[in-house]
């Protein structure tokens, strides 16, 4: 394919272009075998029981926390929890921009049969999360006394709060580096193994270090940070000791290291950057609104009670936030394969697959929270006070669920189809942009209810799916009306890393023209729709 500007494929040489046809375009490996052989649904069904095991039980971490929390501490406990959200999240984003930016790359260079690049890339990112365990402590540790003063706590609360902080963020390192293996591992496809990782972590920090640290040597509060930190070193040295081993497709070795910084890395960087604006735009604007929500609540006199119900509608929001980021997550990595391999029509069917499973497991969950929050939140507290509140605010925040999943599914879409601009963009006005002013036009029209103010969940849902959509539009245009049978036929060795549709435009003979940008040349392709 070398010096060639232009080439247009008749329809019989179109019908031959498939995968069948052309083993030697795309070999059937492992990673064919778990991103691209089998049905959409089934592809979306099996790689998202990994990241949704992941998700729930990374809910349920800070869940089984505030419960053995409450039990050991009480509710001051608790309330460290709910004024300690937004710093805690900024250590959490920059995990999951490691995990969906390695993700993303390295399916991307397995679907384009570039899978011995990830050996440098994957080393290239433990050296980068070094980088980013420096930051974190130095960024995050200095604002939280100032910050949770500001929330309105009190000095006791505040110093709980910066002890909680210490261990989870000094520690970062093991989560950043067991993250990045969750993503090469869901990279791959390796669901299963993804999802067990998770639930041992899991059951390590619920069963063993939680009890151990909190009830049985009656340490404070920065051991439930410590605690998770523990449960994560161990399945974070496994995964390390295995890539380097070999066991999990990729050959990484230690003089690596030394080597210089490989391209993919920053193109994955850069790709999954929106991914960090995602992750960063669900805690700074809540930043605001957290602020509105305590002043509504001291107005009452409920502060006390406010606090504590904020970090439990928090911990629910995650899992149904967790349930539309696992779809999304479990997305990302073949779609990425199907739009490097150039299977559009098949990449527009895992989208809608994915869309509709996140949308209809979170709305069922939110009917829960809905219909029973005074017996849900019973489990930390059964106060008649806050049974009381819980009733009028828990089931809120849960009202537009059905809108919610695209706030995931349509980045992880334009993330997995090269477009970073428009993924940022759509990030930045969905998720950065309207919680702040939503939040402050219900403030400033009623000073006095904490409930109003979390409908600002339910105005930012129903603005950022009608946004979603019209981003979409053309995205899902292109992948839709590609033909069936297009499963490769523009790949092959001396493709671009980065291939990237940049029009798609129907002519009025029914020719289809795609054009592909290429680090070296350019490459229009013209191609007869078959009926």
């Amino acid at each position: 394919m070398d010096n060639i500007n232009q080439t247009h494929i008749s329809d019989d040489e179109y019908r031959e272009s498939s995968i069948v046809d052309v083993p030697d375009l795309i070999v059937p490996d492992d990673e064919e075998k778990r991103l691209g052989r089998k049905s959409p649904l089934r592809t979306i069904i099996l790689l998202s029981i990994g990241p949704l095991i992941s998700q729930i039980v990374n809910a349920l971490y800070g869940l089984v926390d505030s419960l053995w929390v409450a039990k050991t501490i009480g509710s001051k406990g608790v309330a460290v929890f709910g004024a300690v959200y937004v710093v805690e999240f900024i250590s959490v984003s920059v995990s999951q921009y490691l995990c969906n930016s390695l993700s993303a790359r390295a399916s991307f260079l397995f679907g384009q049969q570039q899978g011995e690049l990830c050996s440098q890339l994957y080393v290239d990112f433990i050296r980068v999360a070094f980088g980013f365990a420096i930051l974190v402590p130095a960024i995050v540790l200095p604002i939280t006394k100032p910050l949770v003063r500001w929330f309105g706590a009190d000095e006791e609360l505040t110093h709980m709060c910066f002890n909680y902080m210490i261990p989870k963020t000094c520690g970062a390192i093991i989560n950043f580096v067991y993250m990045i293996g969750c993503g090469l591992i869901q990279a791959q496809g390796r669901s299963i193994l993804y999802g067990a990782i998770q639930t041992c972590s899991f059951i390590l920090n619920m069963a063993v270090f939680d009890p151990l640290l909190l009830l049985g040597l009656k340490l404070p509060i920065w051991s439930a940070s410590f605690a998770t930190v523990c449960s994560e070193f161990f399945p974070a040295f496994i995964l390390l000791f295995l890539a380097f081993k070999g066991k999990i497709g990729i050959f990484p070795k230690f003089n690596m290291f030394g080597k210089k910084f490989s391209q993919q890395t920053f193109s994955a960087l850069r790709v999954g950057f929106s991914s960090f604006v995602q992750s960063i735009s669900l805690t700074l604007p809540v930043l605001l609104m957290q602020k509105y929500f305590n002043e509504a609540a001291k107005a009452i006199d409920i502060y006390d009670v406010a606090i504590q119900l904020w970090a439990v509608i928090e911990k629910l929001y995650q899992i149904t936030g967790g349930i539309c980021i696992a779809f999304s997550q479990g997305l990302l990595p073949t779609a990425s394969y199907a739009y490097g391999a150039g299977r559009l029509n098949r990449m527009s069917k895992l989208v809608i697959h994915a869309y509709w499973l996140a949308t209809s497991i979170s709305t069922i969950f939110s009917l829960f929270m809905i219909a029973l929050p005074s017996q849900i939140a019973s489990i930390w507290s059964t106060e008649p006070d806050f049974i009381y509140w819980s009733k009028r605010l828990v089931p809120i925040t849960f009202y537009s669920s059905v809108c919610f999943s695209s706030n995931y599914i349509a980045p992880t879409v334009l993330q997995a189809m090269k477009r970073v601009m428009a993924s940022t963009l759509l990030s930045f006005l969905t998720l950065l942009l309207p919680i702040p002013v939503f939040s402050t036009i219900l403030y400033f029209t009623k000073k006095d209810d904490p409930g109003r103010i979390l409908y600002t969940y339910t105005m930012n849902d129903v603005y950022s799916f009608i946004v979603s959509l019209i981003f979409l539009i053309k995205p899902m245009k292109i992948l839709c009306n590609s033909d069936q049978s297009a499963s490769g036929e523009f790949v092959s060795s001396e493709s671009s890393n980065d291939v990237n549709i940049e029009e798609y435009e129907e002519d009025n003979d029914g020719e289809t023209n795609m054009e592909f940008d290429n680090n070296t040349s350019t490459m229009d392709v013209s191609v007869s729709r078959l009926d």
